[in-house]
């Protein structure tokens, strides 16, 4: 299904349902107007073929797949006429009207049909000669349709039809196998666009594309979702209910067609939206009734201050309702409980003060007057005939002496009026008067004229005479012509007195000019031989835009000075060939020229116009693509076209710098955005299983025997278990191991030994036994202080992270770091197969640590026990003891920087212009300046995300080296707020957190090590 076809169902959907949700009829609205401007843009191109009268091509352009005409009749639906009625009452745009007389053309050239002699058949004849199958397709389609009694043209159409067919689902089928989704989805639509759905829908590799279409589309709309989220939370912050109403639309839109869970975060905000959106329609209603109130009251106190005006026009009764309807809109506008303009409030309670005083006045008044009114007219009327005849004698005078004016007969205008003069003629007519006053104005506006025709004249002919104009021959041109118009304007008598004084001044200025052109070509010729030699080679040598562009100005300067010269006055003179060649070709390399600086101009106020990086690379591409190649911005921006960041690029390597993948997985939500997953794989209970009940890891007590020699043996459980036996002796039994004498393996067996004050020799272990130090081992202590029965409920839910567990192992009373390093080594192997799930990414200091024990390990295992044999114990110390020299709290590191990592996908990152070719940023036009200011950092070849300008007093200073048309962001909320909200939630301040990433750097002063 076309997407147009899919929008026409859509609407038809609603207007069954109802008008529904105006948020939804916004989405809905803009999705169709944007398919009625391709449509019409589609429709355009037809038209101007059309026009061209190249039908063939027409057709083949308008049964590209989708049709045209299948096309304008999904977007010209029955019930399009209420579907616009809809959005016309709801203030929803409409869309544009679908250029239906193009498709009407269409249909008429379809109605015509052609023979097989057409040229399209020849064509069609030809793709099938070379192989061209996508273009027999397309012909055999137009033909079909052109011609339907063709039955060859059919079965013709439905063989290629079938071969074009199987051969895309090959290509779909081979691409399949390789998994590459682009590639599948381009194959895909490739097929789609052949139009033929019953053959799609019984196409298992048509299926299965489709399949990973939806995955994609679900992916993209999952996407849009957190996106339209972010718009939804700031646009409430902006106070737009319209646009969180149709951000709103657009989500549960997705949220349907993909079948998409909402994130905890999302759904919250999308609650909260809903929330704001009926408070503010709710109080936006409000405001337009008070509106429409006001306006109402406004309108009768209109009608009441012109009844008050007509005073005794106005009877009592019309009075009272006068009074009554005021008062009543009075009441509705103060129900409202809203702000009143206080001259309103003045004017109508004025109005109601004036009512009733009037009503008052009119009901004391005793109406006892009768009135008898005798009017007497009249009217004597005696016309003579005398009168009128000279009346009209009068009035024919008077358009004869207009005729003569508009003819511009002097003469004959002052006769006439002589004559009416003499005949007494102006008493009868005012229009005769005016007349002749036209006549006498006319007369004196003639001599005037004609007095300054005779002045200008005489000047000019003294400049002609003595070939002195000192403004040059255009000025002299321009006087010439003005001084013809001036004698042309005079009446026909005044211009005969001119004519011969005129024809010799003409002759003489002619021959001037011709003087003056030729000493104009000489110069023109020696300003282009200078410009040649000297202005051009350095105006297009290597250079910046900005060196460029005062060169253009000095340049074209002088090409004005070059239209100056040949500006001819003479038209009968013309520039000599080679010349005006040369005139040309500089002409138009400076055009060129100045039409390039103006396309660079054009880019890069676009790069400060840009709203996104998608805007911003847009522009500067076209920078980029500019013929100026001279110039050393046109490429820097050229190099810098390839390495333009997303904006996940950066917040990705600003968050995350040692692993920028790991921003993907927390935008995606779920157990990214956790310090630990809800229950354990099995890999991850067979490593936790090997901490948790490790034999000599719990329970294990150190017996420290002073003797001789001294040494420790350990044993298991209690520990040795005590009796006296009489005369001072003790006794001693437990499951012990004697590292001395039990060899490289760890096995507790049940011992005992004797002792006595006097010094006892033990037979079974060959030790004189003074006196014994019992005690929970090191390991053991570590042990318990880890915990590691509490990290699990019973019933397998996670508790707590293995970022606790490692903080209470380091921070234990004792120290082993042979048991550590086994302690780490478990912990490594539990977050091995979903490092992101168990918030490693969250945590540098215990990636650096895990990191750090791998290396020094060399991918030696720590067997359990081996901190109890005396030279791995001491082999292990050594070579792990730096790693736990300095405790850090992993879990609050880890809470530090998720809470970072939500601050940043709450509110995002902005774009905020772009570093200048002097290395110095150029802010986007709409945004204020803010504290940082986020790019790259580097080299064109080798750069990194990062915090590279900070403001201060005087500008922005650099922090790292940005590169030239790089974009810069900044951080769309207050950082400071978001880290100290991050310090609060982690139980960290100043002195004791963590470095924070790149985002968030320059916030915390530096600690001393």
């Amino acid at each position: 299904m076309t997407p147009a076809a899919h929008i026409g169902e859509k609407i038809s959907d609603i207007l069954q349902r109802g008008a529904g949700d105006l948020g939804t009829l916004s989405a809905v609205a803009s999705d169709y107007a944007d398919l009625c401007r391709k449509l019409n843009a589609r429709l355009e191109q037809l038209r101007e073929v059309l026009d061209s009268g190249d039908e063939r091509q027409a057709l083949l352009m308008a049964e590209t797949y989708p049709p045209v005409i299948d096309e304008a009749q999904s977007l010209c639906f029955p019930k399009l006429k209420q579907w616009q009625s809809i959005c016309l009452a709801n203030e929803i745009p409409s869309a544009p009207e679908i250029r239906t007389n193009v498709v009407q053309q269409l249909n008429v050239i379809y109605a015509k049909g052609i023979s097989s002699s057409h040229a399209i058949y020849k064509e069609f004849r030809t793709a099938i000669l070379e192989r061209d199958d996508d273009r027999a397709f397309t012909l055999a389609r137009a033909i079909e349709k052109l011609n339907p009694g063709d039955a060859n043209a059919k079965s013709e159409r439905e063989r290629i039809e079938r071969k074009v067919f199987n051969t895309r689902i090959a290509t779909l089928s081979d691409v399949l196998s390789s998994g590459e989704e682009t590639t599948i989805l381009r194959a895909l639509t490739s097929v789609e666009s052949l139009g033929l759905p019953e053959r799609e829908s019984v196409s298992p590799e048509a299926l299965k594309a489709r399949e990973v279409r939806r995955a994609a589309d679900a992916r993209m709309a999952a996407g849009k979702v957190a996106e339209f989220s972010k718009q939804i939370a700031a646009a409430q912050c902006a106070g737009e209910w319209t646009r969180v109403r149709e951000m709103i639309a657009r989500v549960e839109s997705l949220v349907t067609d993909h079948k998409l869970t909402l994130t905890p975060e999302q759904t919250t905000i999308l609650s909260s939206g809903r929330g704001f959106f009926a408070v503010q329609q709710t109080a936006a209603v409000k405001r337009m009734q008070f509106q429409d109130a006001l306006k109402a009251m406004q309108a009768h106190s209109e009608i009441v201050e012109s009844k008050i005006q007509a005073r005794g026009a106005v009877k009592t009764p019309e009075l009272h309702a006068l009074l009554a309807d005021l008062s009543r809109h009075w009441q509705t506008v103060e129900a409202f409980t809203m702000e009143v303009d206080p001259e309103v409030i003045q004017k109508v309670s004025k109005q109601v003060e004036i009512l009733r005083a009037e009503i008052a006045r009119m009901q004391k008044r005793r109406i006892v007057a009768i009135s008898a009114t005798v009017f007497t007219a009249v009217l004597v009327v005696s016309l003579t005939g005398w009168y009128l005849l000279e009346l009209s004698h009068a009035k024919e005078a008077a358009a004869q002496i207009r005729a003569e004016i508009s003819k511009r007969h002097v003469a004959a205008a002052e006769r006439l009026v002589q004559v009416t003069e003499a005949q007494k003629l102006p008493m009868y007519s005012s229009s005769l008067v005016s007349a002749i006053e036209e006549a006498h104005a006319f007369q004196r506006e003639s001599a005037e004229s004609a007095k300054l025709a005779e002045q200008h004249l005489s000047q000019f002919e003294t400049l002609v005479d003595k070939e002195d104009f000192p403004c040059g021959p255009a000025d002299a041109n321009s006087r010439f012509n003005a001084l013809e118009k001036e004698l042309s304007a005079l009446p026909d008598e005044g211009q005969t007195s001119f004519k011969v004084r005129m024809q010799k001044c003409r002759e003489l200025f002619s021959a001037w000019l011709t003087k003056e052109a030729e000493k104009n070509c000489n110069q023109l010729a020696a300003r282009l031989s200078a410009y040649e030699e000297k202005m051009k080679p350095s105006l297009e040598k290597e250079q910046s835009l900005s060196d460029f562009r005062n060169s253009l100005t000095t340049a074209l300067a002088e090409a004005g000075e070059w239209k100056k010269a040949a500006s001819i006055a003479n038209p009968a003179f013309e520039l000599p060939p080679e010349l005006s060649g040369r005139l040309e070709t500089a002409t138009e390399r400076l055009n060129f020229l100045k039409s390039g600086l103006d396309a660079c101009d054009a880019a890069i106020a676009d790069m400060s116009k840009a709203k996104d990086l998608e805007q911003f690379k847009v522009a500067l591409t076209k920078l980029g693509e500019s013929e100026l190649t001279f110039l050393a911005d046109i490429a820097m921006a050229r190099v810098a076209v390839p390495v333009q960041p997303t904006t996940d690029d950066i917040i990705a390597t600003l968050l995350f710098p040692d692993d920028p993948t790991a921003w993907a997985a927390c935008k995606n939500g779920g157990e990214a955005m956790e310090l630990n997953p809800k229950a354990l794989l099995p890999r991850e209970n067979d490593a936790y299983d090997k901490l948790l009940n490790d034999p000599n890891s719990d329970k294990i007590f150190q017996a420290n025997i002073k003797g001789t020699p001294n040494r420790i043996i350990y044993t298991a459980n209690k520990g040795l278990s005590v009796s006296s036996i009489g005369d001072g002796l003790n006794f001693y039994s437990g499951k012990i191991f004697d590292p001395q004498y039990d060899g490289n393996a760890v096995v507790f067996t049940l011992r005992s030994l004797s002792s006595s004050r006097e010094s006892h020799i033990d037979r079974e272990l060959a030790i004189e036994v003074k006196d014994t130090d019992i005690r929970l081992s090191s390991f053991s202590t570590i042990y318990a202080a880890m915990s590691p029965r509490t990290f699990i409920l019973d019933n397998g839910d996670i508790v707590h992270s293995v970022w606790e567990m490692l903080d209470r192992a380091t921070g234990a009373d004792a120290k082993s770091p042979a048991y550590m390093a086994y302690v780490l080594q478990r912990i490594d192997d539990i977050i091995a197969v979903r490092p992101y799930a168990w918030g490693l990414h969250f945590s540098p200091g215990a990636k650096a640590l895990l990191a750090s024990f791998k290396e020094l390990g060399g991918g030696e295992r720590v067997l359990s026990g081996a901190w109890m044999l005396p030279e791995k114990s001491k082999a292990l110390d050594k070579k792990f003891g730096g790693l736990f020299s300095k405790p850090t709290s992993f879990q609050k590191e880890a809470v530090f920087n998720r809470a970072l990592t939500t601050a940043t996908k709450v509110i995002g990152m902005e774009f905020a212009g772009y570093v200048g070719v002097d290395g110095q940023p150029v802010l986007a036009n709409r945004i204020s300046p803010p504290e940082s200011l986020f790019g790259l950092n580097g080299s064109i070849d080798e750069h990194q995300p990062a915090r590279i300008f900070e403001k201060q007093a005087d500008g922005y200073k650099p922090i790292g080296k940005p590169i030239p048309f790089t974009p810069l962001l900044r951080f769309a909320g207050d950082r400071k707020a978001s880290l100290k909200n991050a310090l609060k939630v982690s139980g960290l301040d100043e002195t004791t957190a963590p470095v924070p990433p790149p985002m968030f750097s320059g916030l915390i002063p530096p600690q001393s090590p």
